[in-house]
């Protein structure tokens, strides 16, 4: 039973690195697209993923109308989904090292939230591992507003900064309900419902922003479009599935891996400067990632618990 439960463990961390590899693309392919507003990429992303999701559920014999803790679900999906929208819109109008280094505070968040309404334990592994990861999150993104402008980079508004902070609180809050869910809601139905609020989300977006609805001008841009959309579906599945069956702090802890992904993608697609503060960043998000699966692989009651 205990070689089980461990195997499991290992599992959802391996879920949630591949959905991680499909995220960091996407978030990739989000900045790429220049020409498509955040609320219309969110659109776009939503759209892809309920043609899927819906004769997926039909397949499968999944009901999309009646399952259980219904309100645990919709927590889960509408603030999860909003706080997507909110990502996408600071990838699009700061530098992704940037948003992305603040939307990956949720593992605190996330382990906060858990604590107090899962009662789930927190050990000091998972506190040390945290308290890396995100240092070499920030040592990654050197974002302006911690480093100042010695890097040639343009300060940000304060408000830029919070909005991409109350996105990494609403994905902290859709984490920590996913692990309340566990295995009794299928993973195609949050998926859907989370589909949906970005949907929705991204056209409220559009419509705040007063953007113009445009289509990608070539076959390549539309063609990525596509791409973000399906992966994006799948992997959320993965990423769902990885939650139900992982705790959420070393949970969202491993979905630290997108900053390290994304960094790669942007050094080969887009020739930047390696420069000594990333590759330490990306060494000590490593590392605390592998304390985790090491702590949940080989010694899961070695470590204190607080």
């Amino acid at each position: 039973a205990v070689v089980s439960t461990q195997s499991t463990g290992i599992l959802g961390l391996v879920l949630i690195l591949v959905s991680s590899f499909i995220f960091s693309s996407s978030a990739t392919g989000a900045k790429y697209l220049e020409g498509i507003p955040p609320g219309q990429f969110s659109m776009a992303r939503g759209g892809y993923a309920l043609l899927l999701l819906v004769p997926t559920s039909f397949h499968s014999g999944i009901s999309l109308l009646c399952f259980p803790k219904p309100a645990l679900v919709a927590v889960r999906c509408i603030v999860h989904g909003l706080g997507y929208c909110l990502k996408i819109w600071c990838v699009k109008n700061m530098k992704i090292g940037d948003a992305t280094a603040i939307y990956f505070t949720g593992p605190i968040f996330a382990g906060i939230f858990s604590r107090i309404f899962l009662k789930e334990k927190y050990t000091l592994i998972n506190v040390f591992s945290t308290i890396s990861g995100i240092t070499g999150v920030v040592l990654i993104a050197k974002p302006s507003f911690i480093f100042g402008n010695s890097t040639g980079d343009v300060g940000y508004s304060i408000v830029y900064c919070l909005i991409a902070l109350g996105a990494a609180i609403m994905a902290g809050i859709g984490y920590s309900s996913q692990r309340g869910l566990g295995n009794s809601v299928s993973p195609v139905v949050t998926t859907f419902y989370m589909n949906a609020t970005v949907f929705m989300g991204g056209a409220l977006l559009n419509l705040l922003s007063g953007a113009t609805y445009s289509l990608p001008t070539c076959y390549t841009e539309r063609g990525i479009l596509t791409a973000c959309g399906i992966g994006a579906c799948i992997g959320l599945v993965l990423l769902n599935k990885g939650l139900s069956i992982e705790k959420s702090a070393p949970a969202t802890l491993m979905r630290n891996m997108d900053i390290v992904l994304a960094f790669v993608v942007q050094v080969f697609l887009f020739n930047e400067k390696i420069e000594w503060r990333s590759v330490l960043g990306a060494l000590l998000i490593l590392t605390s990632a592998a304390r985790v699966a090491f702590e949940r692989a080989f010694c899961p009651n070695y470590f204190c618990q607080i």
